[in-house]
């Protein structure tokens, strides 16, 4: 990140004690290594959110490090408030752990094994696609076109309504007969498969702490942002980076973004 914004910023905050000062950069700096040469934005803010989250951070102290983190992107003139109001990911949210990788691989692992058609098809669908609980139950056999090797996502949250490529290493996905099922079912179906799969899950994990797990990696991979928020189906909250977005190929963007999906490496 470039130190020019760090400058504007403490020119921005000269009447603050030193005490905060310190506490407001030592929060900038943690943000800085984590987006490394990137440049500031709405978007690896929420990863940088989620990546605290992974690190077992106290949701006072994601916070405290996002107070000082909006006062820098204020100071700059970046866009904030306007955006971060309407992502997925919320600040203030602690219902939903996110899953580590060594666990999700744990359970593909087991699943692969001994699980069901039905286990593995859905537990393939969450750890590649990151689908919410919704768009998982909304999934029927229509949904996947063998000819295209595509799947056909709909989501319910605002976000991108796409197709998606099928990997080879998922491709049974085709032979499985996919039917509308209830957000209930699909719940208990991540309850019965951690189960099974000797996975001690903690309280109010599921399949959305999958999608987390998968944003994390994505971005520890080195994906590119507008990369990730078109696999996760986000919608872009800036026109330009809507215009962006909608300027990808889906299908080619898919197979970028395979080359460093986190979870994928562990279904071959």
């Amino acid at each position: 990140m470039k130190q020019e914004y760090v400058s504007c910023f403490l020119q921005k905050i000269g009447n603050t004690t030193e005490k905060t000062k310190v506490c407001y950069l030592s929060s900038i700096s943690i943000y800085s290594t984590f987006i490394g040469d990137k440049e500031p934005t709405i978007d690896n803010v929420l990863l940088f959110i989620q990546y605290l989250k992974n690190k077992n951070y106290s949701i006072s102290s994601i916070n405290r490090h996002m107070f000082a983190i909006k006062k820098f992107f204020i100071a700059n003139k970046f866009l904030w408030d306007e955006d971060i109001k309407s992502q997925p990911i919320n600040l203030y949210e602690t219902d939903t752990p996110t899953i580590s990788i060594d666990n999700v691989q744990k359970v593909i692992t087991a699943i692969r094994q001994i699980g069901s058609d039905s286990d593995k098809a859905y537990l393939a669908l969450s750890t590649i696609y990151g689908l919410r609980l919704s768009e998982m139950a909304a999934l029927t056999i229509k949904d996947i076109q063998k000819n295209k090797n595509t799947i056909h996502i709909r989501t319910l949250k605002g976000g991108i309504e796409r197709d998606h490529v099928i990997p080879p290493e998922i491709d049974f996905i085709k032979d499985y007969s996919l039917e509308e099922q209830s957000t209930g079912v699909i719940s208990v179906l991540f309850s019965k498969i951690c189960l099974l799969a000797g996975y001690n899950k903690m309280p109010n994990e599921g399949w959305h702490s999958i999608r987390r797990a998968l944003v994390s990696g994505l971005y520890i991979n080195e994906v590119a942002e507008p990369q990730i928020n078109l696999f996760l189906r986000w919608a872009p909250q800036s026109i330009a980076r809507r215009y962006y977005v909608q300027g990808l190929n889906p299908i080619v963007s898919d197979k970028l973004v395979f080359q460093k999906h986190p979870f994928l490496e562990f279904w071959r």
